[in-house]
């Protein structure tokens, strides 16, 4: 016979066959309707429906996969930005160790990270937003 639970400090569980009765589970703990989805939360006496995280843009960003350097090369030439526009860029950079790390990040990176403030950098060289480039970078 299958039933739901629920305990404050365990949440809830549904049991599956046997005939499970409270006095099985810790004090405090009630029987409770299944729970209608994952977005219910017990409060009180009932399931209250709880609007899903939407996840944020630099969320999602965490969550794009990684490129390798020729990768992201070939996101920036759809964009119209070619690799000798970059370090020319790069080389701009007033900043003696500004200007090295972006050069070591764009010549000697093994992979490049979404979120990695260099390729939003390099974006904002030409104008990109880091919308434009979310778009580039899943395409």
């Amino acid at each position: 016979m299958e039933k739901g639970f629920y305990h404050p400090d365990i949440g809830y569980w549904q049991t599956v066959g046997g005939n499970p009765s409270l006095d099985d589970y810790p004090e405090g703990t009630i029987e409770v309707p299944f729970k209608p989805s994952e977005n219910h939360i017990w409060q009180g006496n009932q399931w209250v429906y709880v609007e899903p995280h939407q996840p944020t843009a630099a969320e999602l960003r965490a969550q794009m996969a990684d490129k390798t350097p020729r990768e992201f090369r070939d996101i920036l030439t759809d964009m119209g930005i070619f690799p000798h526009m970059v370090a020319a860029k790069i080389n701009e950079i007033p900043f003696d160790i500004e200007r090295q790390k972006a050069l070591n990040a764009w010549e000697v990176s093994t992979y490049i990270s979404r979120i990695d403030p260099y390729v939003d950098m390099i974006g904002a060289m030409f104008d990109k937003s880091p919308a434009e480039i979310d778009t580039a970078w899943l395409a």
